[in-house]
């Protein structure tokens, strides 16, 4: 197996074990968020009752709005992007692509499909890298960057082994 075919799969691998990393630590921020939210708000109210302020209370009234703002911006076409099932779709795609790119040495169909599903990816990490910078989370934009440039990696070395002659059996190497 070619070194540049070897490249490509590990840069699927990695960029899908990222892209899973990153998953996982913005849904655990944002559980934290939303219990810290809830504790604040239940807080909040236990003052109003002993006789908070009332732009106290109309300050814990936009919060919810926010939230339900913030979570429509997530959606892309109507569609969650950071939903549990398209998270296991993608990787479960990305994983198949490596494995047919390991299997089947020649293929055309799986290195365009790479270029395609690679790029589309990386397209989504640009926006993913874009709203995490929006919302200050510097570590997870790390991540989105890390996993924008592995997807266009392993993008530019299908298009690569794309150009590349096929083998001849008839050929024999130059002494």
């Amino acid at each position: 197996m070619s070194r540049l075919r070897l490249l490509v799969i590990a840069a699927i691998l990695a960029s899908t074990v990222v892209f899973v990393i990153g998953a996982v630590v913005e849904r655990a921020e944002m559980r934290s968020a939303e219990q810290s939210t809830a504790h604040r708000e239940a807080s909040g109210s236990e003052r109003g009752h002993e006789g908070g302020t009332e732009g106290e209370t109309e300050r814990r009234s936009e919060v919810p709005g926010e939230a339900s703002h913030t979570e429509s911006s997530e959606e892309l076409l109507g569609i969650n992007p950071e939903s549990t099932g398209l998270t296991l779709t993608a990787v479960l795609i990305s994983l198949a692509l490596a494995v047919a790119l390991a299997l089947l040495r020649r293929s055309l169909l799986v290195l365009v499909a790479i270029l395609v599903v690679m790029l589309a990816f990386a397209a989504l990490d640009v926006r993913e890298l874009l709203h995490q910078v929006d919302e200050s989370r510097g570590g997870l934009a790390v991540l989105a960057a890390v996993v924008t440039a592995l997807h266009l990696g392993a993008a530019s070395g299908a298009a690569a082994l794309m150009r590349r002659p096929p083998p001849s059996a008839h050929t024999s190497p130059v002494s």
